[in-house]
């Protein structure tokens, strides 16, 4: 019975306990390596996805990771929360924030990189991914496992580079001096 009551659980998806089963990594991590821009995540099956869609820059390696990101192998502009910080909080044109659950990561929280980018980027939209029905459930019985109820939310931010901000200041300027000239 006991058995069967779980099979019914794992085929319907409705009361299913662990729902990162039906988390879209690959279409996510997709999404990331056309990104162009800055990738910072913070779930190991979105690194394991992106591993396979990233190249190596590696000569050693022939085009193919000896590793999985963002670990033991490493691609431009793809890192973890703690990575972004310890380089310095960089951006780029585009920086996107993929944020599921994932427990024990160490650094900063995604919802404080959000935060951090906000002060200096435009936020260009938010989408929320696989709902967890259960997770007032689990929320009150589970509180410490940090559950929420969407499981994987992606930001991505439109960010002006210090150089834009520099031909934007030159260009004012100029406008503004040509004015005051008379012209």
């Amino acid at each position: 019975m006991v058995g069967a009551i779980g099979w019914y659980g794992i085929l319907s998806r409705k009361p299913y306990a662990a729902p990162h089963w039906t988390e879209p990594w690959d279409q996510v991590a997709r999404e990331a390596a056309g990104n162009g821009g800055i990738v910072i995540g913070n779930n190991p099956s979105f690194f394991f996805c992106l591993t396979n869609l990233t190249p190596s820059t590696s000569p050693e390696t022939k085009g193919y990771f000896a590793g999985l990101l963002p670990g033991t192998s490493h691609a431009p502009n793809v890192c973890t929360p703690q990575q972004w910080i310890s380089a310095g909080s960089p951006a780029t044109r585009t920086v996107a924030v993929f944020d599921g659950l994932s427990f024990g990561v160490p650094g900063p929280s995604l919802g404080e990189i959000r935060a951090a980018l906000s002060a200096r980027c435009k936020p260009l939209g938010k989408q929320d991914l696989v709902r967890d029905t259960e997770a007032n459930w689990k929320q009150e019985y589970q509180p410490t496992t940090g559950q929420r109820l969407w499981r994987i939310t992606v930001v991505p931010f439109g960010c002006a580079t210090r150089c834009c901000f520099q031909i934007i200041a030159k260009v004012f300027n100029h406008h503004r001096d040509r004015e005051a000239a008379g012209g």
